[in-house]
């Protein structure tokens, strides 16, 4: 399974303006499943942004790569 980022364009509570946020990452076989699945969840105000090919730690300059195939 892969995992995909997903966006949430909200208005902010504090500033009243509406603003980009990150949604939460979903674990799917494609962009369709992960799709359905925020549907299917309650989430259908996030929007599937793409695959996560890899994130960094800004502090410790750590690489995770999730671009690859895993059974999880």
């Amino acid at each position: 399974m892969y995992t995909y980022i997903t966006e949430v364009i909200a208005v902010d509570p504090v500033d009243g303006e509406l603003k980009t946020w990150a949604g939460p990452n979903i674990t799917a076989f494609t962009t369709r499943d992960a799709e359905r699945m925020c549907q299917e969840q309650g989430l259908g105000f996030c929007r599937v942004l793409g695959r996560l090919k890899e994130e960094r730690d800004t502090v410790t300059g750590v690489v995770t790569n999730y671009d690859q195939f895993h059974l999880n």
